[in-house]
């Protein structure tokens, strides 16, 4: 787990997913200049040694935000076509 004395301003939002796995989000190194490397330490602090799959959020390109995603693999994933026929007929997914 991370140490807070080492990471005081990193945030974690954490939040099931499917059941069989999570997504955590964590920010935090917003008045760092190193805050690439800052979350890089937190992240590896936070997943241990368990296997993950981290994305860095991409369209800002901002290194303070990291996601997590564990048991990605153990999802139980639906075809595209069974998908978009549970969607909402206006075309929108919320």
């Amino acid at each position: 787990m991370i140490d807070s004395t080492q990471f005081p301003d990193v945030d974690i939002v954490q939040t099931p997913i499917g059941g069989r796995g999570t997504v955590t989000i964590l920010r935090g190194g917003w008045t760092r200049p190193d805050a690439k490397t800052y979350m890089d330490e937190a992240v590896r602090q936070f997943v241990e040694n368990r296997l993950i799959n981290q994305f860095v959020e991409i369209h800002l390109d901002i290194p303070q935000v990291r996601v997590i995603v564990e048991g990605i693999n153990d999802l139980n994933y639906v075809p595209i076509r069974e998908f978009n026929a549970i969607l909402p007929q206006n075309g929108g997914g919320r």
